[in-house]
């Protein structure tokens, strides 16, 4: 299921120190292209079954200047085989040519049924590599997209589909706009096929950048919508949403219904202390964030069937299938509404206006209450009851519902939800600032916090906190901090502490030069536009407010101040201010971003608003000795 920005996990608090945001995280090898690729697919019946099967054969012809390593990899599961896997270099059979076959796993945990074969192939300088694959899937429900990008530059690709008359599919086309393809329609009457060639020229290769959106948001791809077999009656797939809602329905109705004995037990142990129904609720949904570690997936749903609850609760790890069977039957051993739901995050484009496994990848749980419906995502570890991650929100959401779903939306949030707030009073002691502080997060700031803090020994909490809250400066001096518990998920994470910020003031000819700025969220975040090819996706939205308050000393005057900033579109505001009142000089900070969606567009005005930014943050308040 989606893995939670994983890479992003301390994005909260490195936007201050990033200088660029670079186009790459993932360097693919450019001394390799593909000359040319062809993926042939066609609908077959199984003679001995009946069954529908989607045959695939790909050849794809590598070309390389320097010698390197290659990698030949593919993907199966119980749903699909591998046919066969054959390699020639330089029009030669590449002898002991033998792909290691193993399970896919993360953090050494087999947690689904996908498999890899996978070989390393060492090539010389100036080669040409021929691979061939073949490839079955069983059931036409888990053949969804053929994509024309590939891992590296295509100078032609060719996607021919076989599909008889006696086979309803449709394929969807989707982001061609902007690529060289052409398509071209004939009929094998012999065969009984309908052949459609798609052909695509100079198709750049896949590339994985910081903050990106998915990949079915990007590339020109197909979505395969097979409808039925008209042969046989019963042989009906995704012609609606209706039936894909049976489908899902059929194969939670194979997890037993009967809540196990050692469920309710737990489920009644959460809520012991408890009085009411929504502590009730909340108890039981804190209770499966702390206690279940969660395996992510950021593409597909794995097997679609959810593990059993009590399978869950004696691992306790499972992916998000798992997680929300088992927050549903803790929460209907308690006597809730309480129903599993199917929905695509963000990450992926499609939503149930197309009916088809690609629109989902993420399962949560939603309970029904006085007449509301709360959405339970247990993978979120620290987002409290009724809070939503940005992945999530206004995303559409199929609910259990008996013999006919329910379609809603997961509640959308304005900024104002994920705050990050400080408040500082501060005054001048020799070369330093010395003073009060007090800092809360909500919302997503709370969760990556919190995710940040938990990434290392719970002993190292203390620790964590102080390198978080100075930004791993030695100078930013931390005592006396007090913070409000971190397992209160409902409330904010609030923090206060004295500071002693060493060597922050300059002094020269008795004048005093400083920045009460040491944070500085989103100096030089600027968009490297050059190598940069997507648009770029924030991964929650921000509402940053500072306030800090400077004493000035009895025998001083403001000499000069930066000027004040406001910057502000539809989609952002920068706001910085220094106003003298009496012997105080006020700093205030608001960085608010209310889309998180940043098309390539915009660019050179999001990069000439962050070096506005950049510059005031660079500028000093200056204080000189009254005459």
């Amino acid at each position: 299921m989606p893995n939670k920005f994983l890479a992003l996990l301390f994005a909260a608090f490195f936007v201050a120190n990033v200088k660029v945001v670079k186009a790459s995280i993932i360097e693919i090898d450019s001394n390799i292209i593909i000359l040319s690729a062809t993926n042939t697919v066609s609908f077959n019946k199984d003679k001995q079954t009946g069954k529908v099967i989607i045959n695939e054969r790909s050849q794809v012809k590598y070309k390389n200047n320097q010698a390197t390593i290659l990698p030949i990899t593919e993907f199966y599961d119980d749903h699909s085989k591998i046919v066969s896997i054959s390699c020639k270099l330089n029009n030669k059979t590449v002898k002991d040519f033998e792909p290691t076959d193993t399970y896919y796993s993360n953090k050494g945990i087999f947690h689904s049924d996908q498999r890899i074969k996978y070989y390393p192939l060492q090539v010389p300088a100036n080669s040409i590599i021929e691979v061939n694959i073949e490839k079955n899937t069983f059931d036409p429900i888990y053949f969804n997209t053929i994509y024309f990008s590939e891992s590296y530059p295509v100078t032609s690709k060719e996607i021919i589909t076989k599909i008889p008359r006696w086979m309803n599919v449709f394929m969807k086309e989707i982001n061609f706009k902007g690529y060289q393809i052409s398509k071209s329609n004939a009929y094998n009457e012999k065969e009984e096929y309908d052949i459609t060639t798609y052909k695509c020229l100079n198709v750049p290769a896949v590339m994985t950048e910081d903050y990106s959106p998915g990949q079915s948001y990007i590339y020109p791809h197909l979505l395969a919508l097979a409808n039925e077999d008209n042969k046989v009656a019963s042989s009906i797939y995704f012609k609606s949403t209706q039936e894909q809602y049976n489908w899902y329905v059929n194969l939670i109705s194979q997890l037993n219904k009967d809540i196990d004995p050692v469920i309710s037990a737990q489920a009644k142990e959460i809520v012991k202390d408890k009085t009411n129904d929504i502590d009730k609720i909340k108890a039981v949904y804190y209770w499966v964030q702390e206690n279940v570690r969660y395996i992510a997936f950021e593409d597909g749903i794995a097997g679609f069937k959810p593990d059993s609850a009590p399978e869950v609760l004696r691992k306790k790890y499972g992916d998000c299938k798992g997680m929300a069977n088992l927050t549903k039957t803790l929460l209907k051993s308690l006597g809730y509404d309480a129903r599993l739901c199917w929905l695509g995050t963000n990450h992926i484009v499609y939503d149930y206006l197309t009916p088809s496994l690609a629109v989902d990848n993420h399962m949560i749980c939603a309970v029904m209450i006085n007449n509301k419906t709360y959405f339970l995502d247990t993978t979120e570890t620290f987002l409290g009851f009724g809070e939503y991650a940005e992945r999530i929100q206004g995303r559409q959401v199929l609910i259990e519902n008996g013999d006919h779903y329910m379609l809603s939306n997961v509640p959308a949030t304005t900024n104002d939800m994920n705050a990050d707030v400080v408040k500082k009073k501060l005054i001048i002691q020799d070369k330093n600032l010395s003073g009060k502080v007090t800092h809360s997060w909500k919302g997503e700031y709370k969760e990556y916090l919190l995710s940040s803090l938990y990434a290392n020994k719970k002993e190292d909490l203390g620790n964590n906190f102080n390198h978080i809250l100075s930004n791993n400066n030695s100078n930013y001096e931390i005592k006396e901090l007090s913070n409000s518990p971190f397992n209160m998920y409902d409330a904010d994470i609030t923090a206060t502490y004295n500071l002693l910020f060493k060597n922050s003031v300059d002094v020269f000819d008795k004048s005093f030069y400083l920045s009460l700025d040491n944070d500085k969220e989103y100096e030089n975040f600027v968009i490297d536009t050059v190598t940069r090819t997507h648009d770029l996706w924030l991964p929650f939205k921000v509402n940053i407010i500072k306030e800090i308050e400077l004493t000035v000393p009895s025998n001083y005057v403001v000499s000069s101040k930066p000027e004040n900033l406001s910057i502000k579109n539809e989609n952002y505001f920068f706001a910085i201010s220094y106003d003298v009142v009496d012997d105080k000089i006020i700093y205030k900070k608001a960085i608010k971003i209310f889309n998180t969606k940043i098309p390539k567009t915009v660019f050179s005005t999001w990069n000439a608003d962050i070096r506005k930014l950049t510059q005031n943050y660079s500028e000093t308040i200056t204080l000189k000795p009254k005459l």
